[in-house]
């Protein structure tokens, strides 16, 4: 492997720009620190979460540290930040916040907002020449769907070899049943916006990329990477980003009805002793004082049956710091256990005081708990969740997750979260570059032609897929893709009217992948699709499964996964096995164009 990589080095050395122009110069050196990374950078990234409740913070500290406490990525996503005149006056005020906060050694990768949510992620400037490809995103669910009080905002980008998304988002309020289901089709219609839309964002440039980098040095443009580009009918954010991370007020609440049932009978004697205190305190709340002045307060004996039923035996949990209590009847784990949405996401578990509805301008010391008001059921509203690819997914850890009380000009508590991010390393592929091939002679160029991987999938089949003719039948086939892409897509035979199929024949994927040990960091996606005559193709649902498990085996066997769709799952389970059966000499190009200094690249 030394040798070969040896070798592979040797072909820059040949087209090395001449050192007289030190911008050709430093371009070149910038993309081979790059390109031969092959254990990846360790990063530290931070993302902050604030429902503001439309009042000015007046700075964020000590949300987001001064000065950037060393972290290399900081993204923060704001909900009801609008305190200026008109809706968007204050883009400017949180701009100027968050660069006055983070100093002088952070440069703003990109923002984005949408009527009273906002985004914006920092990076420290010495990772300026290895972020390119940033795009932003806005996704409004609001009122019919199409006003901006609620959607989803994104930034993306690439940084070394690592394609990142960060996603704030505010979801429908209230607690019930159609507002459950409001809130996780909302998730699936940000997901689906941002999947189906990606050739329409918007791309920043001037980021001083690597293929900007390579443009300059060879004064001439390069081709932007096609890893995001080569299918038209994704079902998941992993197709496009090697990491995603979702925060924002998700306005998921805590179900008191979901509270555990063996201290059910001790916990209502203690709320029915406490109920006379709790509703005095209530009607004495300026919420409620407000509306019965507009004659709109709800009935004490409405108000009391929401204390004694909701708000006090949440609040009796709180106080003793029952988290796990809590945790399980909070709607948001509830909906991925059951797979109804982020069923294949992270979701971290809060151990500190539900972050809504408190009491604004009082900060807790030491372990006093915040002050809530009676008007909503207390509930961790403000989330973080996090989605890699399977073959990257322990290179993104989650290490802290903590909300900050100090903030208390809101009524949500501020949160954040802190990660230790490895990004990727370099895979050694063959992209049929002639000049690596151009040799004096038949017996030098047979000796350094390399072997690329030939994996074959078998032993296919599907079962219980979800209807999608009028018939209530389907035509599925199966599309076969590598995340990043090291291989061109491969597709089966269509199966005719039926849900459940099965391949006796076997499919072949001829990856450009030059070293058997790099297929740790692949990803194979199979997406099963529904044919149709006279409209595109539709996706029924995804499997994505890591082929590190090959570097042992050589054989990885996949048994009734099911498939999923915009992270919820979907009718459907899928079988089959993935199998080096050998490597396949790749034969050189008869003629060599010019030699860029980049023959290979990374995804």
């Amino acid at each position: 492997m030394k040798q070969f990589s040896d070798s592979f080095r040797s072909l820059f050395r040949k087209n090395e720009p001449s050192r007289k122009n030190s911008t050709t110069h430093r371009a070149s050196e910038a993309i081979r620190s790059l390109e031969w990374d092959s254990e990846g950078k360790d990063l530290k990234v931070m993302c902050c979460t604030w429902n503001v409740g439309n009042m000015n913070p007046k700075g964020f500290f000590p949300l987001v540290p001064s000065g950037g406490n060393g972290v290399d990525l900081v993204a923060v996503g704001l909900q009801e930040s609008t305190w200026g005149t008109s809706l968007d006056s204050n883009v400017g005020d949180v701009s100027e916040m968050l660069n006055a906060i983070l100093g002088d050694d952070y440069f703003c990768v990109g923002r984005a907002h949408l009527l009273q949510m906002k985004i914006a992620v920092y990076a420290m400037k010495r990772h300026r020449p290895f972020i390119d490809e940033v795009e932003m995103k806005q996704e409004a669910t609001g009122i019919g769907g199409i006003f901006g009080n609620k959607g989803g905002l994104a930034v993306s980008f690439r940084c070394y070899n690592t394609r990142l998304c960060f996603v704030s988002a505010h979801l429908a309020a209230h607690r019930g049943g159609k507002f459950l289901v409001a809130r996780n089709q909302n998730v699936r219609e940000i997901m689906r916006s941002f999947v189906k839309h990606k050739t329409l964002l918007k791309t920043v440039s001037g980021m001083g990329s690597p293929d900007r980098l390579a443009a300059i040095a060879h004064h001439k443009h390069s081709k932007k990477h096609d890893d995001v580009n080569h299918a038209s009918n994704f079902t998941c954010l992993r197709f496009l980003f090697d990491h995603i991370i979702w925060m924002g007020d998700l306005n998921y609440r805590i179900d008191p009805s979901f509270l555990d049932g063996s201290s059910a009978s001790s916990r209502a004697r203690e709320c029915h002793k406490r109920l006379d205190a709790a509703l005095a305190v209530a009607t004495k709340e300026a919420w409620f004082t407000k509306k019965a002045k507009k004659k709109k307060n709800m009935d004490k004996l409405e108000l009391r049956e929401h204390i004694l039923n909701h708000w006090l035996p949440v609040h009796s949990l709180i106080e003793t710091r029952s988290w796990r209590e809590l945790y399980d009847a909070d709607e948001l784990t509830r909906s991925i256990a059951g797979g109804c949405v982020f069923s294949d996401w992270s979701a971290p578990k809060p151990k500190f005081p539900p972050t809504f509805k408190v009491v604004r301008g009082e900060s807790p010391d030491g372990a006093r708990m915040p002050r809530y008001l009676h008007q909503r059921v207390s509930s961790w509203c403000d989330r973080f969740l996090y989605a890699s690819r399977p073959h990257v997914k322990d290179r993104l850890v989650c290490r802290t997750f903590e909300s900050v009380p100090e903030c208390r000009t809101s009524d949500h508590t501020p949160v954040r979260i802190q990660f230790a991010l490895r990004t990727n390393p370099t895979i050694l592929m063959h992209r049929m570059s002639r000049s690596r091939f151009s040799s004096s002679s038949e017996d030098d160029r047979s000796a350094e032609t390399p072997q690329a991987i030939l994996l074959r999938v078998s032993n296919i089949s599907v079962q219980h897929l979800k209807a999608m003719d009028s018939n209530g039948l389907s035509d599925p086939f199966l599309r076969f893709y590598t995340l990043p892409k090291v291989s061109e897509s491969v597709q089966t035979s269509v199966k005719k009217k039926t849900l459940s199929a099965s391949w006796t024949e076997s499919y072949d994927i001829r990856t450009h992948v030059l070293d058997r040990n790099h297929l740790q960091f692949v990803t194979l996606a199979v997406q099963v699709n529904d044919k149709d005559v006279m409209a595109p193709s539709q996706a029924s649902g995804v499997v994505m499964i890591s082929l590190k498990a090959l570097l042992k085996t050589g054989r990885v066997t996949v048994r009734k996964k099911h498939l999923t769709k915009y992270s919820a799952v979907r009718p459907g389970i899928l079988s089959f096995d993935v199998e080096v059966v050998e490597s396949e000499k790749i034969t050189a190009p008869p003629r060599p164009p010019p030699a860029p200094i980049c023959s290979m690249k990374t995804i």
